[in-house]
């Protein structure tokens, strides 16, 4: 009998949670980002930094030269600036 091997990309079903943990991971590290980087594009995969890039497309560039496709799902690309505040609307304005 003989043994089927493997070739090309393994498809696997996208995992969400990745995305989720390359979020918590960005905003851990954004303190030393923005010291060290600041202004930079950076992209996370799960809790592993991947690369920096001055522009968006030099981080796509990077990404692709590296054989990874992004999918918005496990990935987490972010300029590394300052977390803008959360604003809420306030459905009961006082008078």
């Amino acid at each position: 009998m003989s043994e089927q091997t493997q070739r090309g990309p393994v498809r696997t079903e996208p995992n969400p949670a990745l995305g989720l943990l390359a979020l918590e991971t960005f905003r851990r590290d954004r303190p030393r980002l923005m010291e060290e980087r600041p202004g930079q594009w950076v992209a996370y995969h799960g809790d592993r930094l991947i690369c920096f890039a001055k522009t968006p497309p030099d981080l796509y560039q990077e990404l692709d030269r590296r054989g990874l496709k992004f999918t918005g799902q496990e990935y987490v690309i972010r300029c590394i600036e300052e977390e803008p505040p959360m604003v809420f609307d306030n459905p009961y304005p006082f008078d």
